[in-house]
C-alpha cells in the first residue's frame, strides 16, 4: 500500500501548477492555453499504465498521484508541469480531511 500522508521531505519534485486560459476565436470556438500560476514541491506516485484505441491508433494512458501541500484552489481545468512532463488534473481530494495534503489524480499527457 502506498502511503499518501508523506513527510514534507519526500516531496522532491519541483512542479509548476498551470491554469487554463480560454480565448475566443473568430469562428465561435475557443483556444485553450495555459499560464503558470505557481511553483511548488510535490511527490509523484505512479499508479497505472494502459493502452487504448484512440482515433485508430494505440494511445498510452499513464496515471499518477501527485501529492502537494493542501490548497483549495486546484481544479480539473489545471495541469502540472515537471521536468518537461505534463500532467492533467483529473480529480483531487484531502486524504484525511485535515487540510494538510492534497492528493491530485493526474494523467500524463504525451506530446
Amino acid at each position: 500500500m502506498v502511503r499518501i500522508e508523506a513527510p514534507i521531505g519526500s516531496r522532491r519534485l519541483r512542479a509548476t501548477l498551470e491554469e487554463s486560459i480560454e480565448t475566443p476565436d473568430d469562428i465561435g470556438g475557443v483556444t485553450r492555453s495555459f499560464q503558470p500560476r505557481l511553483v511548488l514541491w510535490a511527490m509523484l506516485i505512479p499508479l497505472a499504465a494502459a493502452e487504448r484505441d484512440e482515433a485508430q491508433q494505440q494511445a498510452e494512458r499513464i496515471t499518477h498521484r501527485l501529492v502537494i501541500r493542501w490548497r483549495g484552489d486546484v481544479t480539473g481545468a489545471m495541469r502540472f508541469v515537471a521536468n518537461g512532463r505534463r500532467f492533467d488534473v483529473r480529480g483531487q481530494y484531502d486524504p484525511d480531511g485535515m487540510r494538510r495534503s492534497l492528493v491530485c489524480l493526474v494523467e500524463e499527457v504525451r506530446p
